[in-house]
């Protein structure tokens, strides 16, 4: 009788559709770890380019493995069973290399979670000869390593793309050697305990002809089901204050057009969906024409969010031709003063234009993503987004359409204007919050998506912590009961992040000073 993980992963792959193939390719084994979900993983460009570029080096078999469900969680705890790979059910353990991709900083958490149910030790000091080799890379860990530092026995900074088969042919050459000499000539690796702190530079992609992020394997199973993704443009040209994206991609780069036609016709005998991504993608030359000639050509177009200024009527037509039912847009804030501090402007003119246009469409739904807990705000900086909201609500009643206000809490990052910049305290995020409750007209056809405040300081910490703050949670996670989660009051929240903005540890890299003097301030009125 088949072990129930076994019918479970055969019947995932049975849904995958892909022009690559998975074999056997040689005996350094890899494990590409995604930290979530399968349908959060396999949703990510990242890891899918990164699975079929070891594929393809000599020598590299590369498996998958995500976080398993509570339902395979209970299966495998109900059977003694470590967690294995997607495609051969081989323990993680066995593999030469664990290699996680970390995207999203409240992913650390579930790092400890598959290293535990993979039977290996937390800590790279507590690893022997015997266990794997557990690397990371990703934009999360690229941002700031300094976060899971002791965790790691090498991380990966950047671009995979660049420097990522010379890694790996090292590994091949010189596995059990002594990492920091092993790697000495790659730019991009920052091998924990070996150098006392990252790289502040590396070398990034020249264009994306030759490497490009596409969607190799096509599920229902994803966010964005059975739909082919494919990333635009890399970096971005505008210079938003909060945005990690400029700094931490370098220069804008943008996929030809003659290389997206070819993609399509690769992928066209898997799937008709084709989408969009790009930080910049409303800046990428000549949208407008991409994503006609796709729909014309018979593709299902689907777009990441698109600025106000950029919605053209034929841009909207081909859009919603497909199955596309909602459109979304990022303006952050409606304030001037706002938009400044954050440098990310555009014309109020245009948001009342851009949203007529996406109603004469016919689009269900409107989202917008807002933020709150910029320093400096006022009860003033949301008056043009309610004066926006009570003019537009006849409108959509008249349409039928819903619009959902999307707020989340300016979290600064790593290596941006407002590294050292503190997140707003609890009793300012709820000040505004309930200002706007009240304010927010009350109808069916306006729906607001509220953030947590507990989830936004937790990841504040994890995006900006520092060796003490992982060294906390390794204490955890090596000392917690079963079932036990992890958990940061908002008094210690309070007293790490003063310790860490205080700190001189942190690489200038990581920590770069505010942009002018008396950052808070820039907001004012």
């Amino acid at each position: 009788m088949p072990h129930p993980i076994d019918t479970l992963y055969e019947r995932t792959l049975s849904r995958e559709r892909s022009p690559y193939r998975f074999r056997e390719n040689g005996g350094f084994r890899v494990c590409l770890v995604y930290p979530n979900s399968y349908r959060v993983g396999m949703s990510n460009l990242g890891l899918q380019t990164v699975y079929r570029a070891l594929n393809e080096l000599p020598g590299v078999t590369c498996e998958r493995a995500f976080l398993p469900e509570a339902s395979e969680r209970a299966v495998l705890q109900r059977h003694q069973s470590p967690l294995v790979s997607l495609e051969t059910r081989r323990p993680l353990r066995e593999f030469q290399v664990v290699a996680f991709s970390l995207t999203y900083e409240m992913d650390y958490l579930n790092v400890f979670e598959v290293l535990e149910l993979a039977g290996i030790p937390f800590a790279a000091a507590a690893r022997g000869p015997r266990d794997p080799l557990v690397i990371a890379g990703g934009a999360a860990i690229t941002a700031n390593p300094l976060a899971m530092d002791p965790i790691f026995d090498l991380i990966f900074l950047g671009e995979a793309e660049v420097g990522g088969a010379e890694l790996f042919r090292c590994l091949q050459s010189g596995f059990g050697d002594e990492l920091g000499a092993l790697t000495a000539g790659i730019e991009q690796v920052y091998v924990p305990g070996h150098t006392p702190a990252p790289p502040e530079h590396y070398p990034s992609l020249p264009d994306l002809e030759t490497h490009y992020a596409a969607s190799s394997i096509l599920t229902p199973d994803t966010v964005f089901s059975d739909t082919a993704l494919v990333e635009m443009t890399r970096g971005c040209p505008r210079k938003c204050s909060f945005c990690i994206a400029k700094d931490l991609y370098g220069a804008t780069r943008n996929l030809s057009q003659g290389v997206l036609a070819q993609y399509v016709e690769h992928i066209r005998p898997y799937t008709d969906r084709i989408g969009l991504f790009g930080a910049g993608i409303s800046d990428y030359p000549g949208i407008d024409k991409v994503v006609c000639d796709l729909g014309d050509s018979g593709m299902d177009v689907t777009i990441s969010s698109l600025r106000f200024d950029r919605l053209t009527p034929e841009l909207l037509r081909v859009l919603r031709r497909g199955r596309q039912r909602s459109i979304t847009v990022a303006p952050e804030s409606f304030s001037q003063p706002i938009q400044r501090f954050l440098k990310k402007g555009f014309a109020l003119h245009k948001v009342e234009e851009g949203f007529e246009r996406i109603l004469e469409a016919g689009f269900e739904r409107v989202k917008y993503y807002l933020m709150i807990g910029v320093p400096g705000e006022t009860p003033d900086d949301f008056e043009p987004l309610l004066a926006h909201v009570r003019r537009a609500l006849p409108k959509l009643e008249t349409a039928g359409t819903v619009l959902e206000l999307s707020f989340s809490i300016l979290e600064p990052k790593p290596r941006t204007e407002l590294a050292r910049v503190p997140m707003a305290e609890r009793q300012e995020v709820r000040r505004v919050e309930t200002y706007l409750q009240q304010s927010i007209p009350r109808s069916p056809r306006i729906q607001v998506q509220w953030p947590s405040f507990q989830s936004t300081y937790l990841s504040d910490w994890l995006s900006r912590g520092d060796r003490q703050a992982a060294a906390r949670l390794l204490e955890f996670f090596d000392s917690r009961r079963p079932g036990q989660s992890f958990r940061l009051s908002y008094r210690d929240y309070q007293e790490e992040m003063e310790r860490i903005l205080g700190s001189s540890e942190p690489a200038r890299a990581v920590f770069r000073p505010p942009h002018q003097a008396g950052l808070p301030a820039a907001a004012t009125h």
